[in-house]
């Protein structure tokens, strides 16, 4: 005859195990805003519609020739973009962002 089961164990449960400390919420440092990003974000758009079947790289490209060849006069308007923003960004930080370009 087979022998009978073991009875469940009576023994009262103990808990998981100590409590967890609750963690402070992590700082999530942002990043400096560089020119050339900016112009990228705020072009992309202008050569999608002007040049529709270009790829996401072909894109990334023309931008890129774009910005080679911009005249630093107008580069410098997207320099003092960044600088404000980063600027912007430090105040919000307390200062302790970078600023970048």
């Amino acid at each position: 005859m087979l022998a009978p089961l073991a009875a469940a164990s009576t023994a009262p449960h103990r808990g998981v195990g100590r409590p967890r400390k609750e963690k402070p919420p992590r700082k999530v440092r942002r990043k400096t805003v560089n020119p050339y990003l900016l112009f990228m974000a705020s072009e992309r758009p202008k050569v999608k519609t002007r040049l529709p079947g270009l790829s996401p790289t072909e894109t990334m490209k023309e931008l890129g020739a774009l910005w080679a060849n911009m005249d630093p006069s107008a580069k410098q308007v997207w320099v003092d973009k960044a600088a404000s923003g980063n600027e912007d960004l430090a105040t919000l930080e307390g200062g302790a962002a970078e600023a970048g370009g």
